[in-house]
């Protein structure tokens, strides 16, 4: 009998792109492969695993000489079927096909072995599927895809993970389709169509060609029109392409795969925050994660699960009574963790009691995390998740809960200089706290927008808020509560004056918050007033101002590091500032840099590098003023203060130029 050899190649996808990386991986795993090679390519529904089987069997088929044979597979495609359709191909005659699968199977690894043959079996379901249609020994590779594991490993093998497209290549996915032209005019809106087709294959090609066939609309108005879950759905075929892995799932599991789409999260949640949202045993959460992840409904990362963004789309499409207390239980679970992360990271600030008396926070190491450390990489893990989660408390009229977070979010966010979230974060806390009457909390969040723009180095809008603080402060009526608010809004308004050059004016400011403190008799208050109030005073006086501050804070029952830091770092520049103190001035500065950089302070650091520039270039050390100057710089840069960092480039010129 003459064996045929099969060329079952599918033509090329045309808008196939990337995937460079994987396609080297599968070609170099079956080059060292003894005997038969298994690889399993795996992903979520419509991420283009097809397309990437496809392009394998174009690239290799001269390699694999004995035939290729390629499967399109499903639920009920049958064994025997399968197996009759591979016989056909190798040559064997329809009315020659024994009846029996076994038959069938033998006579299939008769004429498979000692040939080296590439078989496809695309959208594998079963173990099963794999099994029986594995060519006899040759040389052969299996490629397997699926929306599970189907593939039997224990024999050994590879599995390839596809994500979503990189933007890069989203972009140009878009563009073959869209027309370069286009895509280059609406830049932003493009982002946005990526992001809501979450960069991929399938769902970047179908909103292609609804922009390609409208070429007199913007591409902003298919974002604005797609931006709706409902359109978005339908547009591509959502529940095609999940409903058959939801259905698949046990009970409980479809229970998490709904709570995926809960809107009071960014895209990944940890075990701890789906379980309570879910109020389920954790163990039970976890075993259906990983249902969950064996079809790639969830990818699973070190600290939680990632979610795409078109599962959440179809989770929420989906019934659920459950799902209003669930947003609940997962707000309530981040707001468990802000108390508890901002008693440990802020132990000595006031305005956690001052403006929230009724509000009952737990002591420190009653959290998932026991210490500062742990619970700012929390809070770094989380961030995202709670300023969506923000968001939707906003629209969900929990305005006390809004003002809170907006509060307790600061000194975290402060540290990391987050400055776009912190903006749109306070923005929100002050329309919760606007529309709710909480003019105490009002006042304080003017101050907190402030201090943004003020670190922005935008003199003009920092002031603005500031005065809006102060204001607000003073409608007040006379209280403790008041009298600090006032002071805080007043020291903001007095660094935002030296920023923006008015020195005069920030001198006489600054006096005032430190008059206010001493009224208010705060000791803390007070030691940051000094701090303050030194930086427009000269050398002499502000040095008799940072030895107070610095004494308090010696004293003080709980330890503030970063404080202490500041205020050595400003002896530094005092000293400096006053002349021939140089060494002293350096031990000062480098001490406090010690302390930042262990605190991940990196924008104080940035400031102390350059002071340790002045010491240099004061020193004469051409050399080292360069170096300091440099890497405070890039600090800058890499925080995006572009204008700061501007002005350290001026130092850069004239120590060069020297």
């Amino acid at each position: 009998m003459v064996v045929d050899v099969p060329r079952q190649i599918p033509p090329r996808n045309g808008n196939f792109v990337d995937r460079q990386a994987v396609l080297a991986a599968v070609e170099d795993h079956a080059a060292g492969a003894a005997g038969n090679a298994t690889v399993v390519i795996k992903g979520l529904p419509g991420v283009g695993k097809t397309a990437v089987v496809t392009e394998l069997m174009h690239r290799l088929a001269e390699d694999y000489h004995g035939g290729q044979l390629y499967h399109r597979l499903s639920d009920t495609t049958s064994i025997p079927d399968l197996l009759a359709n591979s016989l056909v191909a190798l040559g064997v005659r329809r009315e020659d096909l024994p009846d029996l699968a076994e038959a069938r199977h033998g006579h299939y690894l008769t004429l498979t072995r000692g040939r080296r043959m590439l078989v496809v079996l695309d959208g594998a379901a079963t173990a099963a599927q794999v099994s029986w249609l594995e060519p006899a020994d040759g040389g052969s590779l299996i490629v397997v895809t699926g929306r599970n594991s189907a593939a039997d490993l224990s024999r050994g093998g590879r599995v390839f993970e596809l994500d979503p497209l990189p933007g890069d290549e989203a972009r140009a996915l878009l563009g073959r389709i869209v027309g370069p032209q286009r895509v280059a005019a609406e830049p932003d809106a493009v982002g946005r169509i990526v992001a809501l087709c979450a960069a991929m294959p399938f769902a970047l090609c179908v909103v292609g060609s609804m922009i390609a066939q409208h070429p007199a609309r913007r591409i902003g108005s298919f974002a604005d029109l797609l931006s709706s879950d409902r359109r978005r759905s339908t547009a591509l075929s959502l529940p095609e392409i999940f409903d058959a892995a939801y259905t698949s799932l046990s009970e409980t599991a479809r229970e998490c795969y709904r709570a995926l789409g809960l809107r009071s999260h960014a895209g990944t949640l940890s075990a701890a925050a789906l379980t309570a949202a879910l109020n389920l045993p954790a163990d039970e959460v976890d075993w259906c994660a990983i249902e969950l992840a064996n079809l790639h409904l969830i990818a699973e990362r070190e600290h939680g699960y990632e979610i795409n963004d078109l599962v959440r789309v179809h989770a929420r499409g989906l019934a659920d009574s459950e799902r209003d207390r669930r947003e609940e239980r997962l707000i309530d679970y981040y707001d468990r963790g802000l108390k508890a992360a901002d008693t440990l990271l802020a132990p000595n600030r006031p305005w956690r009691n001052l403006l929230f008396p009724s509000v009952r926070f737990p002591g420190p190491g009653t959290g998932e995390f026991t210490d500062a450390d742990g619970a700012r990489e929390w809070l770094r893990r989380e961030h995202d998740n709670l300023v969506v989660a923000l968001e939707y408390a906003l629209g969900a009229d929990r305005d006390a809960l809004v003002v809170r977070w907006c509060v307790l979010l600061w000194p975290f966010q402060e540290q990391d200089k987050r400055l776009d979230a912190m903006l749109a974060v306070n923005a929100h806390g002050i329309t919760a706290a606007e529309r709710s009457t909480m003019a105490e909390a009002a006042s304080f969040l003017h101050t907190q927008a402030g201090f943004v723009h003020y670190w922005r180095q935008e003199a003009s809008p920092a002031a603005a808020s500031f005065e809006r603080g102060v204001q607000a402060a003073r409608m007040l009526p006379a209280s403790r509560l008041a009298a600090q608010l006032e002071a805080s809004a007043l020291e903001g308004l007095g660094l935002a004056q030296l920023v923006g050059g008015a020195v005069v004016e920030a001198r006489d400011t600054l006096r005032h918050n430190y008059e206010l403190a001493r009224g208010i008799g705060d000791g803390r208050r007070l030691a940051l007033a000094a701090l303050h109030r030194a930086k427009v005073e000269e050398p002499g006086p502000a040095l008799t101002l940072l030895a107070d501050a610095q004494n308090f804070f010696a004293a003080a029952q709980r330890p503030e590091p970063d404080n202490v830091a500041k205020i050595l770092a400003w002896r530094g520049r005092k000293l400096l500032e006053q002349g021939g103190a140089v060494g002293e001035a350096e031990d000062l500065l480098q001490s406090a840099r010690t302390v930042m950089r262990q605190r991940r302070r990196r924008f104080d650091e940035a400031e102390i590098l350059v002071a340790l520039g002045d010491c240099a270039s004061a020193a004469g050390n051409r050399a080292a003023a360069l170096e300091r100057y440099r890497a405070g710089q890039a600090i800058y840069s890499d925080l995006a203060f572009r204008a700061i960092a501007a002005g350290v480039q001026e130092k850069i010129d004239t120590v060069s130029a020297e």
